[in-house]
């Protein structure tokens, strides 16, 4: 693994997309040169990996998710309290009487109903699980109308015309998560107890992490980041999750380009290579 492309994308993809507000002309070649580096050190570490094998062995290569430029945070908290489904502590932790909680990671927010019966010390009844469900929906929704709100400057105002018109892209019920378009195929999506029971994903510059206590949008310190929709492309905002696979060694075509490979191929792929049984349960296909 090679954490540090990762990591610098955290850091600077917003610093080389004109789209962000931050963006220097004078600076961006600095920055991409950072992101170039990262990559050409993933390369070395390919390349001497591949030293420790004979010339035979087959290889491949592939990341758990593509990159996008990010500038804003949400604050999901903040939605959950201004809907009255949350309610923090003294320490700002959940605290029991919460009818819901929120975890968050990049572009994605899964929302847990605290559901009686189901958590312990659940306070929501089964009969009010789905109108809390509609309140979790409208309440990030509503954010698409409320863009820009804590806009208050000049300059602020100026910057709200390189972002795109909605803050969230998809709110899914946790059933409907089997529609998600991903590479990764319904059973690989919904894991019971672990998907949400509403998943939200936020669009692109705008991302859960690092929000600012109060404020229910801010600017954010990371400027790079994933978790969006798995097939979200978009070239204006440096915006590509569809992350690379390369095959190379005995068994593949030399120059072929392969279709439709997903995520839950590599094991299969990878056991065909080393001619042993794909793993019992998984969904994907050898793309040999």
């Amino acid at each position: 693994g090679s954490p540090v492309t990762d990591e610098f994308s955290h850091q600077f993809m917003a610093c080389v997309t004109p789209a962000y507000p931050g963006y220097d002309a004078a600076t961006a070649p600095r920055y991409e040169e950072y992101l170039r580096l990262a990559y050409a050190g993933a390369d070395r570490l390919l390349g001497f990996l591949r030293g420790l094998f004979p010339p035979s062995a087959s290889v491949l290569v592939s990341s758990d998710h593509g990159f996008g430029a990010a500038w804003r945070s949400i604050n999901a908290n903040l939605v959950l309290q201004r809907a009255g489904l949350l309610e923090l502590d003294t320490d700002q932790r959940p605290s029991p009487e919460s009818r819901a909680v929120a975890y968050w990671a990049g572009g994605t927010c899964n929302v847990y109903v605290n559901l009686a019966g189901r958590e312990p010390g659940g306070v929501v009844p089964r009969a009010q699980f789905e109108t809390v469900r509609e309140r979790l929906a409208a309440a990030f929704t509503a954010l698409n109308g409320e863009r820009g709100e804590e806009h208050r400057t000049l300059e602020q105002l100026r910057a709200r015309i390189h972002e795109p018109a909605r803050v969230i892209e998809r709110v899914y019920r946790f059933e409907e998560t089997a529609a998600v378009p991903t590479s990764c195929g319904p059973a690989s999506m919904r894991f019971a107890g672990r998907t949400g029971d509403v998943v939200v994903f936020a669009a692109p510059p705008y991302q859960f992490d690092a929000p600012e206590p109060d404020e229910l949008v801010s600017d954010s310190p990371l400027l790079g980041q994933h978790g969006y929709l798995p097939d979200a492309v978009d070239e204006r905002l440096n915006v590509n999750m569809r992350p690379p696979l390369v095959l190379a060694g005995p068994g593949v075509r030399r120059g072929a380009l392969v279709h439709g490979a997903r995520a839950i191929d590599l094991a299969p792929t990878l056991s065909r290579l080393l001619g042993i049984d794909p793993p019992a349960q998984a969904d994907g296909h050898a793309l040999l």
